[in-house]
């Protein structure tokens, strides 16, 4: 440990550059080993330290680089690590692989124009750590195996005495096909290691942090074969970049196994075998076709080493061969996610998105235009309202009409909300919904509904202009018997005749000077005495 060395490097103009800090002794500049396809080894000490970021606040990072004529004597792949013989994220590497001719991300190929035969599935999750996390995600998968399928794990080396045991175990139960590195070689040498173990298969990438519901498989596989276009799957999650559910940016807490089924359920329920096309699948829980497999190939380790973007080069370049990667409307699998990656890990990361940018120019615009469609919207609006019903459990609601400014005027809803529950109503409340973008637009906001929680049912939005119906409609199936009508700060007018609308009764809560005066107060002035003009002629 007093030796070990963290850092990363990259390819640059033939030769590698990158940075190193040994942690143990930050303020000693560390020794480098790079050692050559022939064996051949070169030592460097790296030079100045670089400024200070978000991925070593702490840590000072020295810097290193290597021309293409200094590692003249030594043949590719070039491996670089520090005195303890471990590798730095990122090598081995060959510049030469790095420089392929870019093709833009936005290229699609043409399309197969027939389905192929349905293919034997099998699961391939790499482990390293987390035996808990690894011993529920394959109790979860080993139930939710469709007929026939298998389940192999990698063991990518793992220093957890526990976990190899673990393993161990399940295999010699006949649980589960185990193979296992003799040392460490990262997420992509793993995934490849089980993809040479089923040729010919369909396959599902499965990170050791989830947790399936037993039907999620057979969903998957179903929406595979659903048009001859599709090549990769991906379902919904709490953790799964364009994927995610119910807040599309992510940051969803994740569920237990029985939330997560439940979850599942309501969406197979609700969207069925529905999917929607993505620029690029999610690798926590990816669903690739055979044909789509063959005619691609397998991870690239070469460019991506330990991972982190590799799934994203596989579905572009399956795009670029007339395969889609579409999102399982109707299946849902949680994920752990959200690990907060600095040092080294993080620099890989960025690394590789720029590893991404340089071989399909694009690549973000891709991704930021189809965050900004949102193909999905529409089936998370679907589940938001399917999850309302059932927490409904059939009994009549109360609508309260609201903002989403908080302070005493949400406090009040809050007990009413409370009230309502004791009483056996449920309570829905119609919020405004804080723009986005950080130049807001004028009132009125789009109208938000949810159950008092707006973190729950964050897409059911309205834009009450031209989505009035819309609001109507849904209402209608919630039994509403009253409508409360407590702030329209930010609403549209439209709802002063919801209550009429829907044929029910309103009642009206003042909470402050508003429903007659724009200022609130009813004066001139914020201490004047002075009675507004408005005011003065509505009282």
């Amino acid at each position: 440990m007093l030796n070990r060395i963290e850092g990363v490097v990259e390819a640059h103009r033939g030769g590698l550059r990158g940075w190193a800090v040994r942690p143990a002794a930050p303020d000693q500049k560390p020794r480098l080993i790079v050692t050559g396809g022939n064996g051949a080894r070169l030592s460097l000490t790296c030079g100045a330290a670089l400024q200070a970021d978000d991925a070593t606040p702490l840590l000072p990072r020295y810097r290193f680089s290597l021309t293409a004529r200094r590692l003249a004597a030594l043949t590719p792949p070039y491996l670089v690590s520090g005195a303890d013989g471990r590798a730095l994220l990122g090598a081995p590497l060959n510049p030469a692989d790095f420089a392929q001719r870019p093709r833009p991300a936005a290229r699609r190929g043409k399309a197969p124009s027939r389905g192929p035969r349905r293919a034997r599935l099998a699961i391939i999750m790499p482990v390293y750590r987390g035996l808990e996390e690894t011993r529920a995600a394959l109790a979860s998968a080993r139930r939710a195996l469709p007929p026939g399928a298998r389940l192999i794990v990698v063991d990518d080396a793992t220093p957890e005495p526990a976990l190899a045991a673990l393993l161990n175990r399940a295999a010699k139960r006949g649980q589960i096909e185990l193979l296992r590195h003799e040392a460490n070689r990262g997420f992509c040498d793993a995934v490849n290691t089980g993809l040479d173990a089923a040729k010919n298969h369909d396959v599902i990438l499965l990170n050791s942090d989830v947790l399936v519901p037993k039907d999620a498989f057979a969903t998957l596989r179903e929406v595979a074969y659903a048009a001859p276009c599709i090549g990769t799957v991906t379902p919904l999650s709490n953790e799964a970049t364009l994927c995610s559910y119910p807040d599309p940016a992510g940051g969803n807490a994740m569920p237990d196994l029985a939330g997560a089924t439940r979850l599942d359920r309501l969406a197979h329920k609700t969207n069925g075998l529905g999917w929607a096309e993505i620029p690029t699948g999610v690798g926590f829980c990816l669903y690739i076709r055979h044909d789509c497999l063959q005619q691609t190939g397998a991870l690239r380790t070469a460019l991506f080493a330990q991972g982190y973007g590799e799934e994203n080069d596989f579905c572009l370049r399956a795009r670029h061969l007339g395969f889609a990667s579409v999102a399982a409307l109707g299946a849902y699998v949680a994920h752990r996610g959200g690990v907060s990656f600095r040092g080294a890990t993080q620099a890989l990361m960025r690394r590789n998105q720029a590893v991404l940018e340089q071989l399909f120019p694009g690549y973000r615009a891709l991704i930021e235009a189809a965050s900004a469609a949102d193909a999905l919207a529409p089936a998370r609006a679907a589940l938001d309202a399917a999850r309302l019903q059932a927490a409904r459990a059939g009994r009549r609601s109360v609508l309260l009409i609201s903002h989403g400014h908080g302070g005493g005027v949400a406090r009040q809803i809050e007990r009413v909300c409370a009230a309502l529950r004791a009483q056996g109503k449920f309570p829905l409340v119609l919020t405004t919904k804080f723009p986005t973008t950080r130049k807001a637009p004028r009132y009125p906001w789009p109208a938000l509904l949810c159950d008092g929680h707006t973190q729950t049912s964050p897409n059911l939005t309205f834009d009450l202009a031209c989505q009035f119906e819309a609001l109507l409609a849904l209402l209608r199936g919630f039994r509403v018997e009253r409508v409360e009508m407590h702030h329209m700060l930010g609403q549209h007018e439209a709802l002063r005749g919801l209550a009429a609308a829907l044929g029910v009764r309103q009642d009206i809560v003042l909470h402050d000077y508003a429903s007659f005066c724009p200022a609130s107060r009813c004066s001139t002035a914020r201490r004047g005495r002075r009675r507004c003009a408005i005011a003065a002629s509505r009282m």
